[in-house]
């Protein structure tokens, strides 16, 4: 049994507990410890009482004051449609060319228009409109069915071969399954369609030079209908210019095979029962702005 000792400087016992010659003291707690956890308890009582706080089989206690974070929320709904509306009456009530010289809304587009754009298009288009193979990408110059907000809203709307009764429709025929073209001539038109956007055919290799005219005549033959005698296009179509350097089924001779052999036939869902027609019309005002962002972007950084 230890003997008790009482510390000579302060007189409180010594527990007995010694470290490096460090003795414990049996100190009594403070009395501001007692008052705090009093006042924690009393608290605890009373926001039992008071506030909603115990389980029970099928619900909750509901306190004195009768709150409910359900109600709470759906009061701050309420008051945030109510705020909103009077800018949501004015984008769908104006045509889109209006509310696209709205600098009020175009303010708006702005800040509601990325959130709208990650949480609905990133997922195909990516994060900045900069698209991937299948994909189009949407921070370029280059649209089909135009890059004017009205095109954008219908395209959103009905979506591309979407079956729709309103989706835009945009069908590549498959020249080589159907036998419209055999193999040396898909190649030749490929090699054609390059030379356009690059040095294929400039006369370093005779053969190489000779495919690229016989692609041209292919092309003007079967081809132009869609995509016109310069290779431009036509958005009204959906038909892709290809004299640009924008390829969304990629560009390389064996892609370009693949596209001319077996056809293109795009797909974009209708979102007019996916979303709200409100932020349809924000997302057509907001993507043709990834373009200039995009121009802002190579601008302050040059390659």
């Amino acid at each position: 049994m230890s003997v008790k000792e009482r510390d000579p400087y302060t007189g409180h016992m010594i527990t007995g507990h010694v470290w490096n010659g460090i003795k414990e003291l049996n100190s009594p707690v403070p009395m501001l410890w007692y008052a705090c956890f009093f006042l924690a308890f009393v608290f605890s009582v009373g926001y039992w009482i008071y506030m909603p706080a115990w389980p029970s089989v099928r619900s909750h206690t509901q306190g004195v004051s009768g709150f409910d974070q359900r109600d709470e929320l759906a009061r701050q709904v309420v008051k945030a449609n109510q705020a909103t509306d009077a800018w949501r009456q004015i984008i769908v009530g104006q045509p889109l060319i209006d509310s696209a010289a709205d600098a009020d809304i175009m303010a708006l587009v702005e800040r509601a228009g990325p959130a709208l754009f990650e949480d609905n298009c990133a997922g195909c288009h990516g994060e900045t409109g900069e698209g991937a193979i299948n994909f189009p990408q949407l921070n370029d110059a280059s649209w089909l069915w135009g890059a004017e907000p009205e095109g954008i809203y219908q395209t959103l709307k009905y979506g591309i071969n979407s079956g729709h009764p309103q989706s835009r429709i945009a069908q590549m025929p498959a020249f080589g399954q159907t036998g419209q073209l055999d193999a040396t001539q898909i190649r030749d038109v490929s090699l054609y369609l390059l030379s356009l956007s690059s040095s294929v055919g400039d006369g370093s290799r005779s053969s190489e030079l000779k495919s690229v005219h016989s692609g041209e005549r292919i092309f003007k033959a079967q081809c132009f209908a869609c995509h016109g005698a310069d290779a431009m296009g036509n958005p009204l179509l959906g038909a892709p210019n290809l004299v640009d350097t924008e390829w969304t089924y990629g560009s390389s001779l064996s892609q370009l095979n693949q596209t001319i052999s077996a056809g293109r036939a795009g797909y974009m869902p209708a979102w007019i029962d996916r979303i709200d027609d409100d932020k349809l019309r924000i997302l057509s005002l907001y993507v043709p702005t990834l373009s200039q962002s995009a121009l802002d972007h190579e601008t302050t950084n040059p390659k």
